[in-house]
């Protein structure tokens, strides 16, 4: 009896991040599989996939904090606050308008502090994927009315609500239309090797396929004359994704053993970990 084992590791994490995925139209041929069945990946560019420019925000980036605070002031008192000789002032009026009592402050307690609503991307176009299968953004059962995007390769209905409230905040695009900070950093880091990531496969022997079906991943594998399958789901409305294996054995013996690897724990982790000097 032939014992088939697949594991589930950051892999499938890393292809299931929702909205932030970029759905490509053309399938790419798979490489033959190499001889010691070793295959590596460097993984060097990892950020939300914005489509920079500055069509997306005609009225202009989010003011940040301190920009946001000035123009709620009248001209005048903008231009006095501007001066240099009122540098400190001005700080300690915004930072006083951004936090209150007992610790609050408005990141973690928006809802205690008044602040202008955040302009949102107005271009027609973003990478993402078509989540609920269906073009028209209408009202239905688990979501509520939205205008879908398009993307630039053609591909209608993208579900990426994210990108339209976060893409025109300065960490997601510059005010270039260029490169925003995230992924400035993300470059920086990338260079320092502190989060330069090696995806490294063993055992790759057995993969005949691998295909985008809609919002979802699968691959397919040939073991003798046992075939099976492993698809990956983003769940439209929930924050859960599905993995869902199928075995398909001909009428041979054979059992299915999955061994899972969870992870909770948050991406960012080392790096608050360093904050609180707790790094290990």
């Amino acid at each position: 009896m032939k014992r088939i084992v697949l594991r589930s590791t950051a892999l499938a994490a890393l292809l299931a991040i929702g909205p932030s995925v970029v759905s490509e139209p053309a399938d790419r041929a798979l490489p033959a599989p190499p001889a010691n069945g070793e295959m590596g990946f460097v993984v060097s560019y990892f950020i939300q996939p914005v489509i920079q420019g500055p069509d997306a925000c005609p009225a202009g980036t989010v003011p940040k904090l301190r920009e946001a605070f000035l123009l709620r002031q009248t001209p005048e008192e903008r231009a006095r606050l501007s001066l240099k000789e009122n540098e400190a002032e001005l700080v300690r009026a915004w930072q006083t308008d951004v936090f209150g009592p007992g610790g609050t402050n408005i990141c973690s307690n928006p809802d205690m502090f008044e602040r202008p609503m955040i302009g949102t991307v107005q271009s027609k176009h973003s990478w993402g994927l078509n989540l609920d299968d269906a073009s028209s953004g209408k009202d239905s059962a688990d979501s509520c009315a939205q205008d879908n995007f398009t993307t630039p390769s053609g591909e209608a209905g993208i579900d990426n609500q994210e990108y339209r409230v976060m893409g025109c905040t300065l960490e997601w695009r510059g005010v270039d239309g260029v490169a925003g900070d995230q992924e400035i950093g993300m470059r920086q880091f990338h260079a320092s090797g502190e989060w330069t990531q090696v995806i490294l496969l063993r055992g790759v022997d057995s993969l005949q396929r691998f295909e985008k079906l809609g919002a979802s991943v699968r691959w397919e594998y040939q073991f003798g004359l046992i075939r099976a399958s492993r698809e990956v789901m983003p769940l439209h409305g929930l924050n859960a994704t599905l993995i869902r294996y199928r075995v398909r054995t001909g009428g041979h013996a054979g059992r299915l053993e999955l061994r899972p690897l969870t992870a909770l724990r948050d991406f960012h982790g080392p790096l608050l970990d360093r904050a609180a000097g707790t790094e290990r």
